[in-house]
């Protein structure tokens, strides 16, 4: 409830001030509240968090960098945003848009938003957007499951990040994490813990392929996550 009304809240203030600002303050305000949903999540349900490797996304880099990241929870949208110094790009499907308060001000941000229906066309605006993004200093997120996992399920990693890292001759840096032990996809119970953060170096895409770059990042991710309860998924039967 109470992540309701601070977004409702925020989300009406940012509507009315957001048109009066640049894309760098609209999203420094941003960041503001993200960290603040950090902190309310650690107060009002115990989940806190710890990082290691987050040097990684403050050094300058002679390459562009993209981020892929594992994905369980609706906590690391936001909470990266907030965490991580590096000017977040984040890459989402277009349905996002039109969720209440949260959709519209994600809208009026200068993010990465696709039409998956639009299939090969939309990557081609995707790779195009992706470059105009990297050469502003911004640096892209995605996550190539496309779904928020349970934690120990094994989802398939989609192509697409690596596909733009290789077409931008960037570099991935690889985040694991288990924020779904505490914040499992589509369950409004929220279990105190800790996520376990990893930041990994950076992954070169130089003289890779897509399936082989696919594959060294996949495990990589899934191979640095830190669980806490190795019994999630018997659990829940």
């Amino acid at each position: 409830m109470y992540l309701v009304i601070i977004v409702t809240t925020y989300g009406i203030f940012c509507l009315i001030i957001f048109p009066f600002l640049n894309n760098n303050l609209r999203y420094n305000l941003i960041r503001l509240w993200c960290r603040h949903f950090v902190s309310s999540a650690n107060i009002i349900c115990g989940i806190n968090y710890q990082i290691d490797g987050l040097e990684h996304l403050t050094k300058n880099y002679d390459k562009p960098i993209i981020i892929l990241s594992k994905h369980q929870s609706a906590w690391e949208t936001v909470a990266f945003l907030g965490l991580f110094p590096k000017r977040l790009c984040f890459v989402f499907k277009r349905e996002l848009l039109f969720i209440p308060f949260f959709g519209w001000v994600l809208g009026m941000l200068d993010m990465l938003h696709i039409n998956r229906k639009y299939g090969i066309r939309a990557f081609a605006y995707l790779s195009k957007e992706t470059q105009i993004k990297l050469n502003k200093g911004y640096t892209p997120i995605l996550f190539p499951e496309g779904t928020r996992a349970l934690p120990h399920q094994n989802i398939p990693y989609k192509s697409g990040g690596v596909r733009l890292a290789i077409q931008n001759n960037a570099d991935i840096i690889p985040i694991s994490h288990n924020a779904g032990e505490v914040w499992a996809k589509n369950s409004f119970i929220k279990k105190s813990g800790i996520i376990n953060i990893h930041v990994g170096k950076p992954i070169s895409s130089a003289d890779k392929n897509m399936e082989e770059l696919n594959t060294e990042v996949k495990n990589y991710i899934e191979s640095h996550i830190v669980y806490n309860n190795t019994n999630f998924l018997q659990d829940l039967t």
